[in-house]
């Protein structure tokens, strides 16, 4: 039963995709981008729909949708600029930015989730 719910769903489920990069900022690697002089960081993302169709997405951070971006026509790739706000002073913070596929019709049966974490440190004097 398995096996025919999984080939049904294969055959005639709709596939959702999309990329959003980077899937890390800051961090051990890049200790210059996690630093920030104001309590609000601005994070860049790419974000791309990998579909044949369009497609439109939610902008979340830390588990709160923020905003959702333009319709993406199928294969087109855009920047997005996320405002991030870091809680505490002078603390290493790990921040969670995803884009979540927004469905088209009640038909559609899976979202597409994405994320990056950001390593985010507010140096502040």
């Amino acid at each position: 039963m398995k096996k025919i719910a999984f080939i049904t769903l294969c055959l005639f489920g709709t596939l959702y995709s999309h990329s959003q990069t980077p899937i890390k900022f800051g961090g051990e690697e890049n200790k210059l981008d996690s630093m920030s002089t104001k309590q609000i960081k601005t994070i860049s993302i790419n974000l791309q729909n990998l579909n044949t169709y369009s497609q439109q997405y939610y902008i979340e951070v830390d588990g709160q949708v923020i905003g959702q971006s333009n319709m993406l026509i199928a294969k087109q790739s855009i920047k997005l600029n996320i405002p991030v706000k870091i809680n505490k002073e002078n603390q290493l913070e790990v921040h969670n930015i995803c884009t979540i596929s927004i469905p088209q019709s009640d038909e559609e049966l899976f979202k597409s989730k994405i994320c990056t974490k950001a390593y985010l440190y507010w140096i502040k004097q």
